[in-house]
């Protein structure tokens, strides 16, 4: 069994971890979010940068209206 000071290094080294992991996570949905912006400027739809990645039309289209609904659930509250 580890040591409660081994113990202690990975609780804190794991909560590094998921804040390290967290920053990388936001900024790859900005990125995802703007590129996607991008072409739908340039005409692509949701369903064609869906199947690009693999997800539903939906979801894509969830994560390109984000700030949209976001503002809207701010001025509702």
């Amino acid at each position: 069994m580890k040591s409660e000071d081994e113990l202690v290094a990975e609780f804190k080294a794991a909560h590094a971890d998921t804040v390290r992991l967290d920053e990388e996570l936001a900024a790859a949905r900005r990125r995802r979010r703007g590129a996607g912006e991008k072409l739908k400027k340039l005409g692509r739809g949701t369903s064609w940068m869906a199947r690009l990645i693999g997800v539903t039309p939906q979801a894509v289209d969830g994560f390109l209206t984000y700030h949209q609904r976001r503002a809207r659930k701010t001025h509702e509250a």
